[in-house]
């Protein structure tokens, strides 16, 4: 039985004084300007990358396949000044 309280003070003491501030220390909360909509004004959100990701979400469930898949597919086609640039570095 002691043990179970032992655990149950260090659980809630853990709770307790991991939201609190060390005295001295200043807090910083991240803000980041992303466009959630496509085309519309971009909004500010409060947290974590991870955290602003899960905002954006809930606001645009469409937003992490618009934004985040679509940001690491490479060009369908090659603009003339880049097919020159491989010709030069071909013939090289």
């Amino acid at each position: 039985m002691a043990r179970l309280q032992t655990l149950l003070v260090i659980s809630w003491a853990a709770q307790v004084y991991s939201t609190v501030p060390i005295e001295g220390v200043n807090t910083f909360v991240p803000q980041w300007l992303i466009e959630v909509f496509p085309g519309r004004p971009y909004q500010v959100l409060n947290g974590t990358i991870q955290e602003v990701e899960r905002r954006a979400m809930e606001l645009n469930p469409n937003w992490h396949d618009y934004y985040i898949a679509n940001s690491t597919k490479l060009p369908s086609a090659e603009s003339p000044q880049q097919q020159k640039m491989t010709r030069q570095l071909e013939a090289s």
